[in-house]
């Protein structure tokens, strides 16, 4: 019987730890035939959606809920932390840990005596809701444990990763400094920006590989870079998060609409607004 889970934090520790494990094989020579397109796409889109996520789910006090899923939530960040294209979240990611590991120090401080977190929230899945307290407090200890340090990071000495995920931190540093002016971006915070930035790099292979550009004088990078990023905001900004397939087909009908307008008919502005905003509007 498979095991079910109320929160979504255990399923991203589970992610997160599996297919970051998979990238530092990768990166070691192993998985030489992998397809490109989910080494150099697809994995490391998930991964970042698992870290904005976990990121954007932390409570004012630290936590993520109860002792059990911040525990989760703690294990999942330091395992993405060892992934290079993560590295220009390392500052935000420290201090969201410090902030989970010191909640609990403080709130489970005497589950010692007892074994036990005393977590009130049931989210284990059998007939009824359950909890198990050694369990709960195995993930406590472990999380303790594995923030005990500063992030180790990138422990790669090969560069595998480097060479097929690329994050260009001083574009977008550049970026950051160009949005944070915006009246529309002054109520998200400077790494929420920085992460949906980063996060659109990461599509930027796939979406150039499909594009075809019709304008004279027009640099694909310059407007798939900004696309990527008005459909990775439009994601995670309000917390409505959608699927990387379904952003990414966003992204490709916007940057076919920038790229040849004239696929669309003497109108394309009108034409995609009407046929593909509101739907999209309404899924998202």
């Amino acid at each position: 019987m498979p095991i079910q889970h109320t929160s979504e934090l255990y399923s991203f520790l589970l992610i997160a730890q599996s297919l970051t494990r998979f990238l530092l094989l990768f990166d070691e020579g192993h998985f030489p035939d992998f397809p490109m397109s989910l080494v150099q796409t697809r994995t490391p889109v998930a991964l970042f959606q698992i870290l904005i996520r976990v990121l954007q789910a932390q409570c004012d006090d630290g936590s993520w809920g109860s002792c059990e899923e911040t525990a989760y939530a703690l294990l999942a960040l330091v395992s993405l932390s060892s992934l290079p294209f993560i590295s220009i979240m390392i500052p935000t990611i420290q201090a969201a840990v410090e902030s989970g590991r010191r909640f609990l120090s403080e709130t489970a401080g005497d589950m010692h005596d007892t074994n036990d977190t005393n977590d009130k929230a049931c989210i284990w899945v059998g007939k009824v809701n359950y909890r198990i307290p050694p369990v709960s407090y195995a993930y406590v200890l472990a999380a303790l444990h594995a923030t005990c340090g500063p992030l180790r990071g990138y422990p790669s000495t090969t560069g595998e990763i480097d060479r097929v995920i690329f994050v260009p931190i001083q574009k977008v540093n550049a970026s950051l400094r160009v949005y944070r002016k915006l009246p529309i971006y002054r109520d998200l915070k400077d790494w929420q920006l920085i992460a949906y930035l980063a996060e659109g790099f990461l599509y930027l292979p796939t979406l150039l590989e499909i594009s075809t550009f019709g304008r004279e004088g027009m640099t694909p990078q310059h407007y798939a870079e900004n696309t990527t990023f008005a459909w990775t905001i439009a994601n995670s900004s309000t917390k409505q998060y959608s699927s990387p397939e379904l952003v990414f087909f966003c992204m490709s009908i916007s940057l076919i609409h920038v790229s040849r307008p004239c696929v669309l008919g003497t109108e394309p502005r009108s034409m995609v607004l009407f046929f593909f905003a509101v739907p999209l509007r309404r899924i998202l």
